[in-house]
């Protein structure tokens, strides 16, 4: 008998002890719901505190109004409606960060050039290239929600005749990728170029990285070249003139590379990947993307 009111005082204390727990985490929600959203804030890095004082306004916003609702409208215990508050704030601030970067992302169309001397006179070509730069406009949010940045374009190719090219990758000795540069590139040329007369094009100082084909045909026999070499590469007359840039109101249009280099169209294969790599890291180009031709 002793012992069956030992094991039944046991067995209510158990039963207390958890409901106590859950009265806790009822009456303290405020504490157990925003633990994790103050353990993220506080470490961090400076920034991003900064960053989270922007985040914090909308969710005292959401709090104040849904305390009201809930305690006027629904007779909600405050605590009660911060429980439902907190998660309603959060889902605000990331719909407005997505409506940000998602619905506002900015589109740009230019044309990538450059110029080359022949003793024919100058030879001029060029392709376009789109951005799409979802970013957020927000710089110390994007630590947060960075939205995505997108580049599309081909490589430049210049005919020189007598079975000579040379193509102007989309890549560039800082940024082998190509993605920041490329976004970047209508901004630096309106700050630091120069406009070329008679034409509604900008000279560019950014250099892409120039290569040429002993084939066409032949992937693997790809040269780099540097403009100061042309005289050298393709014979007296030769001389590189300038990389520009021209901006474009209409839609992009492809140059049809393709038609130009005709290994470019297997460059998503699996098997010539691996050659594709290997020949663009012999020019010293290590690139996650394709800078012959670029796709979303």
């Amino acid at each position: 008998m002793h012992n069956d009111t030992d094991t039944a005082s046991n067995g209510g204390g158990k039963q207390s002890l958890t409901t106590r727990l859950l009265r806790f985490a009822g009456d303290h929600s405020i504490f157990i719901v925003s633990l994790l959203f103050w353990v993220i804030v506080w470490s961090l890095a400076f920034e991003v505190l900064f960053t989270y004082s922007f985040l914090l306004s909308p969710f005292l916003i959401v709090l104040y109004i849904a305390l009201l609702i809930g305690h006027e409208k629904m007779r909600l215990k405050p605590v009660a409606s911060f429980a439902w508050a907190y998660p309603a704030a959060c889902l605000l601030v990331v719909g407005a960060l997505y409506c940000a970067t998602g619905l506002g992302a900015r589109s740009s169309v230019y044309r990538l050039g450059m110029d080359i001397e022949t003793p024919h006179g100058v030879v001029s070509c060029g392709s376009m290239v789109e951005v799409v730069d979802g970013r957020n406009p927000i710089r110390s949010l994007r630590r947060v929600h960075s939205g995505k940045l997108e580049v599309r374009g081909e490589a430049v190719y210049c005919d020189l005749g007598n079975d000579n090219q040379v193509v102007a990758i989309l890549a560039f000795d800082d940024d082998q990728n190509g993605t920041f540069k490329l976004a970047a590139l209508p901004r630096t040329a309106r700050q630091r170029g120069r406009a070329i007369e008679g034409a509604d094009r900008v000279e560019i100082k950014d250099e892409l990285i120039l290569v040429r084909f002993a084939d066409v045909d032949d992937l693997m026999s790809i040269k780099r070249i540097v403009p100061a070499d042309f005289q050298t590469e393709f014979g007296p007359g030769y001389a590189f003139g300038r990389f520009w840039l021209e901006p474009v109101d209409g839609p992009y249009v492809g140059a049809g590379i393709e038609t130009r280099l005709p290994w470019v169209v297997r460059a998503r294969d699996g098997l010539y990947l691996y050659a594709y790599a290997y020949a663009l890291r012999q020019i010293g180009v290590v690139c996650g993307y394709n800078p012959f031709k670029r796709d979303w």
